[in-house]
């Protein structure tokens, strides 16, 4: 910029503020489903489950239900009830695995897990697309994308340690707890303000 004048040009953020919020709160809330995949195995030998393949299977039919004829789910409950709930569903999962060790323990923690995780992506997922300006979609799509990553990237080696310090239900008690730790996140998402608005106001307030 040459000497006396003034340049408007604003560096690119690497991520998109209006993903943030919805970010992290999905970050948390993927933990339990994190220890779910990592530990299940192991956990399930100890415990008399000898085979987690009927276990991993019901995971997925409940899903797949859900996905299928509830898809509308998070638009007619709102993104904000539709994350609760599926924070909820998580937060009750993770605590079932750690304090409920029975095969049907087992079975109802996964149903628990799989209509938490069948609606956290896509309902904030619909947070983000709706909330972000029309000219950053594409790049708050892709920072809220990131978090799911780092969820699978980060999560089972933090619940590994875990496990190397106690054992696989300390780390589904750590799991259900992080997920408790999403409404945190998603309370600083007042209903009516969008996710940039709500990021920038907690930073300056």
């Amino acid at each position: 910029t040459p000497v006396g004048e003034t340049s408007d040009h604003k560096p690119e953020m690497i991520l998109n503020r209006s993903a943030l919020r919805p970010g992290i709160v999905l970050f948390l809330g993927l933990i339990p489903f994190t220890g779910f995949a990592a530990f299940l195995s192991i956990y399930g030998d100890k415990i008399g489950v000898d085979n987690v393949g009927p276990v991993f299977a019901t995971y997925a039919g409940v899903v797949l239900l859900i996905r299928l004829f509830g898809a509308r789910l998070p638009d007619r409950l709102g993104w904000r009830v539709a994350s609760a709930i599926a924070l909820g569903s998580a937060t009750l999962a993770g605590l079932l695995f750690a304090a409920w060790a029975s095969v049907i323990g087992i079975y109802i923690a996964t149903v628990a897990l799989s209509i938490g995780q069948s609606l956290l992506f896509p309902a904030l997922f619909s947070a983000v697309v709706n909330n972000a300006p029309d000219a950053e979609r594409s790049h708050a799509v892709g920072t809220f994308s990131v978090f799911f990553d780092l969820s699978g990237g980060l999560g089972a080696p933090l619940l590994g340690i875990v496990v190397s310090l106690s054992n696989e239900r300390g780390a589904f008690l750590v799991a259900g707890l992080t997920a408790a730790c999403g409404f945190i996140a998603l309370r600083s998402l007042r209903a009516n303000q969008p996710a940039g608005e709500a990021a920038l106001a907690t930073t300056q307030g």
